[in-house]
């Protein structure tokens, strides 16, 4: 969960979902530059579970979702073909979709790895807003608009999958 303080929001960040584009322009937004690395989570302010239902209860709270097949076959196409460490063993970069796809159905849901936990589990119950990554664009706009950032950067594009 990464605290757009300025903005009084919070977003649920998912793998897989225009996660790194979404950092990198947020971070932007913030702070007048890009950042390094968008995947440490270091900077950015982030909370606990504890926090969100205590302190920041009141915030506006944004996740983006991704089709759940499409999803998938991206980290197949991108993840798994590139495997780095600290991927679980059960990932094998020599494997066909098809058995990607049986080794995800074969793990509980919440033991998978986060990449392919499903995008439900990154959430809470109570969202108010879920922006969709096949309208990214104007998703963003529209949740710019309702937490109140009046001039907002260019969404960055980074990490873009291959049209499948």
């Amino acid at each position: 969960m990464i605290v757009l303080e300025e903005y009084k929001a919070i977003y649920f960040a998912i793998p897989k979902c225009a996660n790194t584009s979404l950092k990198a322009t947020f971070y932007e937004m913030l702070h007048g530059k890009e950042p390094k690395n968008p995947h440490d989570w270091n900077i950015f302010k982030t909370i606990n579970s504890k926090e969100l239902v205590t302190t920041y209860k009141d915030y506006f709270k944004f996740t983006f979702v991704r089709d759940e097949s499409k999803r998938l076959l991206s980290c197949y196409k991108s993840n798994l073909k590139s495997l780095s460490e600290g991927y679980p063993s059960y990932f094998n970069k020599d494997m066909t979709y098809e058995e990607f796809l049986d080794m995800v159905k074969s793990i509980p849901p919440l033991k998978r790895d986060i990449h392919i936990q499903p995008c439900s589990h990154f959430y809470p119950e109570k969202i108010d807003f879920i922006g969709d990554v096949d309208y990214l664009e104007e998703d963003y706009l529209r949740l710019c608009k309702k937490i109140g950032i009046k001039n907002p950067s260019k969404l960055k594009h980074l990490n873009k999958s291959e049209d499948f």
